[in-house]
């Protein structure tokens, strides 16, 4: 018997031994074709400092390739590859976005499993290999200081009904995928109830997210749907501000990255992708200014790490149907200036 329990570790080392130098040759040849190729391509619809420095860590790593950095907001970028298309001819090899889902049916994307794909959870990837997230935005109610303890602040979604918060909450108007989101998350009774509810509570409307946590920070209102990321920089550079981390769920939109259906360079393609879903391309995206959408990254004493705090990504299907969401925004919320 021990003989045999020998004899199956031995074969166990040795089948473990076998992948390793497999996936080893099959990294070396990747990286020796992308390096042929020398150039790729990347539309993104993400925050363009960051996937800057992003890319010139993939190119110090691995050079000499040069990476193409086109940045865009989403729309605009989906708008552009949709035109692309209908030309006959796509010029990106690899891209993402948070509407990046909304594309699949174009036919502009082609499937690559990447090894990194395994540290990604079921709702942070697609069935068919054709996406990843990479990125995530956290919604979450902060707060300022002056004017709320922490104490003070609403622990749930449900507190904002109370008559204390009438007129006191800031919000973007099109918030489409945060509905979306809570609809799943809380389904269709709970979510219809809570959002009547906030129609009744006077929100203080106003364009853009950037625009809506500025007004949170003047004291224009005391409480605003905001992102946490862009809150805690503010939060570094000295401004009073808090956020809720007990709100169920916490809605994270994120920014999913494919590579083209027709792409010129398909290794490099394929190898940018790689770097900027492994630890290392995810550290990069967390170093300068971004929330890695990869689970291991985030250290748990980052007030943004993950651990505790309800996520749920928005769906594709939410993004896929976002005429709805704005229908239903339109339903519950009215008109907003």
């Amino acid at each position: 018997m021990r003989n045999r329990k020998n004899w199956l570790r031995a074969g166990l080392f040795w089948c473990i031994a076998l992948y390793s130098l497999t996936a080893a040759g099959q990294d070396t040849r990747l990286i020796e074709s992308a390096k042929k190729e020398g150039v790729v391509t990347w539309y993104t619809g993400s925050n363009l400092v960051t996937m800057r420095a992003v890319a010139e860590a993939f190119e110090q790593k691995y050079a000499p390739i040069k990476v193409q950095v086109t940045q865009n907001t989403s729309e605009r970028l989906v708008n552009r590859i949709r035109a692309e298309k209908a030309t006959g001819k796509l010029f990106f090899d690899v891209m993402n976005s948070s509407l990046t889902p909304v594309l699949v049916s174009a036919g502009v994307l082609t499937p690559y499993d990447s090894p990194e794909r395994k540290a990604y959870g079921a709702r942070l990837k697609d069935s068919q290999s054709l996406w990843t997230s990479m990125t995530s935005n956290y919604f979450v109610l902060g707060y300022h200081l002056r004017f709320v303890s922490t104490g003070q602040a609403a622990r749930d979604w449900w507190d904002l009904l109370d008559s204390r918060w009438k007129g006191k909450l800031g919000m973007d108007p099109e918030e489409y995928d945060w509905l979306g989101a809570m609809r799943e998350a809380l389904g269709e009774e709970k979510a219809a109830l809570l959002m009547r509810g906030l129609a009744k509570q006077d929100i203080q409307w106003h364009k853009g997210h950037t625009q809506v946590l500025q007004l949170l920070v003047a004291g224009e209102f005391p409480l605003a749907l905001v992102y946490a990321h862009t809150l805690e920089t503010l939060k570094r550079k000295g401004a009073p501000l808090e956020w809720v981390r007990t709100t169920k769920p916490i809605v994270a939109s994120t920014s999913m990255i494919g590579v083209s259906a027709q792409t010129a360079h398909p290794n490099v393609a394929r190898l940018l992708v790689d770097f900027i879903l492994s630890q290392e391309g995810q550290s990069a995206v967390l170093k300068y200014g971004s929330v890695p959408a990869r689970p291991d990254v985030l250290p748990k004493d980052s007030p943004l790490s993950p651990v505790g705090l309800d996520l749920h990504p928005v769906s594709a299907g939410n993004l896929v149907n976002l005429n709805e969401q704005a229908r239903k925004f339109e339903e519950f919320f009215g008109p907003r200036r």
